[in-house]
């Protein structure tokens, strides 16, 4: 009875398809990577492929400034619904963002977040894949896009990064986990 009362009818149909397409473009969506101003370039990285695609210089979207990376909307996340600020905006995850902007003024950052979220620094294995894998793994690509210059440059500056420090260990969990 379900089937047959409730797929003819045309409306839920067309609503069912309407909210198929939105899903699959939001996994696509969140699927690509933070666009990236290496100072060279545009690029985008897909941070499941590790794929990079050249972007037309035209294509740097407006951003709001973070102390991480800048963000196009941090109301329109792909991490909350939308109209609310994204809770991701900590310690990294910006990184993997299809919302983050990163430029060559965020090294400092993508540096500092490259060292803390390093395996070796890690108390606990499982935490660290779970939680810093992904955002190291993407930090190492990054940084890979800039000149060598300009990330030694950004080394000096790190200090100068606002980030809580207790967020260090707080993520990597106990040390008797």
């Amino acid at each position: 009875m379900l089937f047959d009362h409730y797929t003819n009818s045309p409306t839920l149909r067309q609503e069912a398809g309407e909210r198929f397409v939105r899903s699959i473009s939001e996994l696509r969506d969140r699927a690509l990577g933070p666009t990236i101003d290496t100072g060279d370039g545009i690029v985008q990285l897909d941070t499941v492929t590790g794929e990079v695609t050249d972007l037309d210089e035209n294509a740097l979207p407006e951003s709001v400034g973070g102390a991480l990376a800048g963000c196009r909307d941090p109301e329109d996340s792909p991490h909350a619904p939308r109209g609310e600020i994204c809770p991701m905006a900590r310690m990294g995850t910006c990184f993997t963002c299809p919302n983050a902007i990163i430029t060559v003024e965020h090294l400092p950052a993508l540096v500092l977040v490259n060292a803390v979220s390093a395996p070796d620094a890690a108390v606990n294995p499982t935490t660290w894949q779970k939680v810093w894998g992904f955002i190291h793994e993407a930090t190492v690509t990054i940084l890979q896009m800039f000149p060598r210059d300009a990330v030694e440059e950004a080394r000096l500056h790190t200090d100068e990064v606002l980030v809580d420090l207790g967020l260090r260990h707080e993520m990597r969990g106990p040390a008797d986990a």
